[in-house]
């Protein structure tokens, strides 16, 4: 009798137990797809250059690498950025570094308002990013891209655009810098043709006008292509042209490098 009642007693218990584990698997069935997202960065598109607007750590950082990406584009902005974490910081320069990667800057402090493009904004702007390339070891010869976010088409509204760009090429070129933008084809077309920025980013961004101009004459240097998730965090992800992989990029030093 004892021994049947111990069998008993542990049938009971091993019954007992039965819903508990399978609703432990079925919550690790469930956390295992969020984990694998986590751990991973999709890049079927092969895209070697990668943007963001938050801030990276270094397993996002290895994650991404791993997936093909070896080129980072981060913001340079005002005090007052327009996203919290906006701004490259020291800390993410210095984990690209340790990571072997390179960094592509651009300056953006709501360039998606027109009102943005006037002279003195274009040079208040050009002096906050030199500002920060300083501050981060830019190193001369690399580029400063100052983003156009918006589809202004007619001619007075590029030649208000170019006005900024005159102002912020004024103050860049001369401190060893190149400058790009990211903007519409006829934005880049533009300012290439008066000399006001060598490098072109086009958006991601579907009608603009001038993408078959940037296109069909190979004007780009960084084409964004879509929005996706690396390692929980959201990107977008950015072909390099083949033919001019030259984009203004640089691989910061280590600190404390000779």
């Amino acid at each position: 009798m004892p021994a049947t009642r111990g069998m008993a007693a542990m049938t009971f218990r091993r019954a007992s137990l039965a819903p508990c584990l399978a609703g432990v698997a079925l919550a690790l069935i469930a956390a295992a797809p969020v984990a694998q997202a986590a751990s991973k960065c999709p890049n079927r598109l092969h895209a070697k250059a990668a943007d963001l607007s938050g801030q990276m750590t270094d397993k996002f950082l290895k994650t991404i690498k791993a997936s093909g990406v070896s080129t980072i584009a981060r913001y340079y902005d005002y005090p007052d950025e327009t996203l919290p974490g906006k701004t490259l910081t020291q800390a993410e320069r210095d984990l690209v570094a340790a990571r072997g990667m390179s960094l592509v800057v651009i300056f953006q402090h709501h360039n998606d308002q027109f009102t943005s493009f006037t002279p003195a904004r274009g040079d208040g702007d050009a002096v906050r990013a030199l500002e920060l390339a300083a501050r981060f070891g830019q190193p001369k010869g690399s580029a400063i891209y100052f983003g156009v976010d918006g589809d202004w088409e007619s001619d007075a509204e590029q030649a208000t655009i170019l006005a900024y760009f005159q102002a912020a090429h004024a103050r860049v070129a001369p401190a060893g810098y190149r400058v790009g933008v990211y903007g519409s084809g006829l934005t880049c077309k533009t300012l290439k043709a008066a000399g006001m920025a060598s490098l072109c980013w086009l958006p991601g961004v579907n009608g603009l006008e001038g993408l078959d101009w940037a296109l069909s004459n190979d004007a780009w240097g960084l084409w964004q292509q879509k929005q996706s998730l690396c390692g929980g965090i959201d990107i977008d992800l950015d072909r390099i042209n083949r033919w001019r992989p030259d984009v203004g990029q640089f691989t910061p030093r280590p600190r404390g490098a000779p």
